[in-house]
């Protein structure tokens, strides 16, 4: 043991001192390097190289302590492969070698390789363990010593109190690392402490940053996406304000174009009373009083030629009344059904307009059709004939009602100049006729579908379906 005290004396006194100024340079170059970094590795690293060349050594680890007790080699240069995996698993919690007794602030007083700055360091590892022998004390230095290295030094990479790690130093050459050159490390181990925690301070500030910027860009984007669903919403809605807008306006002008067409149809009954009717009446009126005033002056005489002539009239006047009752509601309709009107009303058709051709196919029973749709199948017939007869030019039109399954199927179609639906649909409102929008609206209030499709010179087709399994709604016509 006095032999090796003597030995470190020797070397002190016999080292050549190394100068202040120098001193001054390796602290201001370590200084340097540790405020060139924001980030660990390339901290370690550039850290390591300058020691290498500072001291001269072949191989520089840097052990971090890290918060489960291990003390690995995060950064490292000369060291073989097989060294490092066996000396990186290193953990403060088992073990007591040099290095743990350095991180641990664990220095053996007793033994003449500790400094006051708590480093350790040896020259001439192959005669360490006669002293530690003597000492009583374990060798805590046998792994670098069976990898050959001669020279080792642990210095504790310091912050105040606290130790963060060690820099490890090593060369198989002996009297490698000089006191001095430990001193110089310990100064260099403490500006190194003070970067690491700044660099760590740097990197939780930079990963909570990104965390942050995580965060906000997932806040950001669900925002978006709720602010596109908000906007999918907002346009959604306004396409139904605007339809219901739309369908209100719509209605509006259907009920006045209807009161309107109302209106012209009670003037045109009141017409047709007064001028056919109301003259008839009169006609027989005058002709009843002629005949009372020759009963009256010669009672025994008759006037029978008067009377005779009053008969055409009445009968006349008669077949008007049943005209135009017929127009407003068949009575068949209420009699026979709608089977029967659908046959009278196309034989009437043909009366009327002999040059168009009209074929009929009825494929239901009378019971197929529900009641509150008899009276809606009639008018769309009367009014879809009607506009063949006035506007189609058709030289054939077709209708079929038949029952499918659970629907009922109602179809008009002609072979006239036919027309452009959305032409039709974008003409003003006003220029519109009710006829189209009548049926349409019949078909709807009553739960069912119409389907129209038309072109230029290729006809017009309307087919309307409703359901017999859901029921129809009914409405009042």
């Amino acid at each position: 043991m006095t032999d090796f005290r003597i030995e470190r004396d020797n070397l002190i006194n016999i080292s050549e001192p190394i100068r202040t100024g120098e001193k001054l340079q390796a602290s201001h170059r370590f200084l340097q390097i540790a405020n060139r970094h924001a980030e660990m590795i390339p901290l370690l690293d550039e850290f390591i190289a300058e020691i290498k060349t500072l001291s001269g050594c072949a191989a520089i680890g840097m052990r971090i302590l890290d918060r489960k007790g291990n003390i690995p080699f995060v950064a490292y240069t000369g060291f073989s492969r097989r060294f490092y995996e066996k000396e990186s698993p290193l953990s403060i919690r088992n073990g007591d070698t040099a290095c743990i007794r350095v991180i641990c602030n664990r220095i053996d007083p007793v033994l003449p390789f500790y400094t006051p700055g708590g480093s350790f360091f040896v020259n001439g590892t192959s005669r360490f363990p006669e002293a530690t022998a003597a000492a009583g004390r374990k060798e805590p230095c046998s792994v670098c010593r069976s990898y050959g290295y001669e020279s080792v030094a642990l210095i504790p990479i310091r912050l105040g109190d606290q130790i963060l790690g060690l820099i490890h130093v090593a060369d198989p050459g002996d009297d490698r690392v000089p006191q001095e050159m430990v001193q110089i490390l310990e100064d260099g181990a403490m500006q190194l402490g003070a970067a690491i925690k700044r660099v760590r301070a740097e990197e939780e500030l930079r990963k909570s940053n990104e965390a942050l910027e995580e965060r906000v860009k997932i806040r950001t984007a669900e925002l978006a996406a709720i602010n596109r669903e908000l906007v999918r919403q907002m346009a959604e809605r306004e396409q139904v304000e605007s339809a219901l807008r739309k369908s209100e306006n719509e209605l509006r002008l259907l009920s006045g174009r209807l009161l309107s067409a109302e209106e012209k149809e009670r003037k045109r009954i009141a017409r047709e009373l007064h001028d056919g009717i109301g003259q008839a009446l009169s006609a027989i009126k005058f002709g009843v009083e002629n005949a009372l005033r020759s009963l009256q002056r010669e009672p025994a005489s008759t006037e029978v030629d008067s009377l005779k002539q009053i008969v055409p009239f009445t009968q006349k006047t008669i077949e008007e009344v049943r005209r135009i009752v017929k127009d407003l509601r068949p009575s068949i309709l209420d009699d026979l059904g709608i089977l029967a009107t659908i046959n009278w009303f196309c034989r009437e058709f043909k009366s009327l307009y002999a040059p168009i051709g009209l074929d009929h196919t009825i494929n239901a029973e009378e019971d197929d059709v529900p009641e509150h749709l008899k009276t809606v199948i009639y008018r769309i017939l009367q009014e879809a004939l009607n506009n063949v007869a006035k506007h189609s030019r058709a030289g054939r039109v077709s209708i079929g009602l038949e029952k499918k399954d659970a629907l009922l199927v109602f179809g008009i179609s002609d072979d006239g100049i036919g027309f452009d639906p959305e032409q039709v649909v974008s003409l003003e409102r006003s220029e519109r006729g009710v006829g189209l929008a009548s049926m349409r609206e019949r078909t709807e209030l009553t739960g069912g579908h119409f389907f129209i499709s038309s072109g230029r010179q290729t006809g017009t087709t309307i087919r309307i379906v409703w359901s017999l399994a859901l029921g129809a709604q009914r409405v009042s016509t």
